[in-house]
């Protein structure tokens, strides 16, 4: 039976952008769905693809849990994809289905104080025991970026972190980048989604598109599903 591919979304460092390149890489992708894990933190507005709240549908049945519900989806046939949201901490929701995930996307921010924060939470999640396998693959995006020739010089200083960490965990190291955008800024404002923007902003729309193009090739790629 074909499973669809789980990429999982993390940081534990706020404010990198988890939940918008959660739903832009969700909504980029063909037959592929979000699912938010937080418990306190609703879905990105922006998102176009289904998605689905752990919250709500415990709201619904208090005996589903984020195992069972990420195992449905893999399983759904018309599913591809799954995208997983995350809180900014390891809650047992986290733990639950960490071993049911292919592939993980680290968004991060410039900053030395940030990337020591990330950092740690890398070192966390693979130096704690609670991944069966000794080997991941992970691909770190470089958000909000706002000059070019910094993010490689960033990007490098990641690599180099990460290695020092000398994790008893093989890490497959990725690097990817979103740049800075007013358009996104404004779509979480007004909570309008990718689909609302296509067809109501043209002009704001192809920016975007032009924007992120790049990160949905690189993911692409990144899990082997590039052309």
């Amino acid at each position: 039976m074909k499973k669809a591919k789980t990429i999982l979304v993390f940081n534990q460092k706020g404010g990198v952008g988890k939940s918008t390149i959660t739903a832009i890489l969700a909504s980029s992708f063909s037959s592929a769905v979000c699912f938010n894990i937080s418990l306190d933190q609703p879905s990105e507005e922006i998102n176009s693809a289904p998605t689905f709240d752990l919250i709500n549908l415990i709201n619904e049945d208090e005996s589903t849990t984020a195992l069972e519900t990420l195992v449905f989806l893999k399983e759904d046939e018309d599913i591809d994809y799954v995208f997983i949201d995350t809180p900014g901490e390891l809650t047992e929701e986290f733990v639950e289905i960490i071993n049911e995930v292919d592939f993980f996307i680290i968004p991060f921010v410039g900053g030395k104080r940030d990337r020591q924060d990330t950092i740690k939470g890398i070192n966390a999640v693979f130096d704690s025991g609670i991944i069966d396998s000794k080997e991941s693959s992970i691909c770190l995006i470089h958000n909000k970026y706002t000059e070019e020739p910094k993010v490689l010089i960033t990007c490098d200083e990641y690599e180099k972190e990460i290695n020092l960490l000398n994790l008893d965990h093989n890490l497959n190291i990725s690097f990817s980048k979103l740049s800075n955008s007013k358009t996104i800024t404004t779509m979480e404002e007004k909570s309008k989604s990718i689909q609302e923007l296509e067809s109501t902003n043209k002009l704001a729309y192809r920016v975007f598109k032009k924007r992120v193009d790049g990160l949905v090739t690189d993911v692409k790629n990144f899990i082997g599903e590039g052309a």
